[in-house]
């Protein structure tokens, strides 16, 4: 066994000198992953929800086939898959799809859109009738009933799985 090299590389995993080495990049990806995914995983949770036969069923294919297949899987079709298509090649993704770290960015966000639109969706869905017609019976618009009854409702169901 080489331990210098294991010394050497144990300390080079440790440094927060270079953000584009060890943590520092772990924190980056972590960060900015989960922000977009985030985002991803309330969009698709309210196509999951929703009353259009076609969005429900799009969002349910969508969660479905990410969550049945394992990452490193996903990683590898978009880092080495993407790129065997000529059209993908000659597109403006190509720069972001050529880059390792944007791939990585890219098949996080996904996943975790997947697994957090069906975290989201079940907060969602746990709003008693009776809150969502207190609020109608109150006047509130839809727009108003989603922000000030149902989400707050949402977050505080959802964050512990979430987190």
């Amino acid at each position: 066994m080489r331990f210098d090299l294991m010394y050497d590389a144990f300390f080079k995993i440790l440094s927060l000198d270079n953000l584009n080495e060890g943590i520092g990049l772990t924190l980056q990806v972590v960060f900015i992953a989960t922000i977009l995914g985030l985002g991803l995983a309330i969009i698709v949770a309210l196509m999951r929800i929703s009353k259009v036969r076609a969005y429900n069923v799009s969002s349910y294919y969508f969660i479905y086939l990410i969550r049945g297949t394992p990452l490193l899987l996903q990683l590898y079709f978009i880092y080495y898959g993407l790129g065997q298509f000529e059209f993908i090649r000659e597109s403006f993704l190509w720069p972001v799809l050529r880059e390792p770290f944007w791939c990585g960015i890219i098949t996080l966000t996904i996943s975790t859109g997947a697994y957090s639109a069906e975290i989201i969706r079940g907060g969602i869905q746990s709003v008693s009738p009776g809150q969502i017609e207190a609020g109608k019976a109150l006047g509130l618009s839809k727009f108003s009933l989603f922000i000030k009854i149902i989400a707050p409702i949402t977050i505080r169901q959802a964050l512990p799985a979430y987190g």
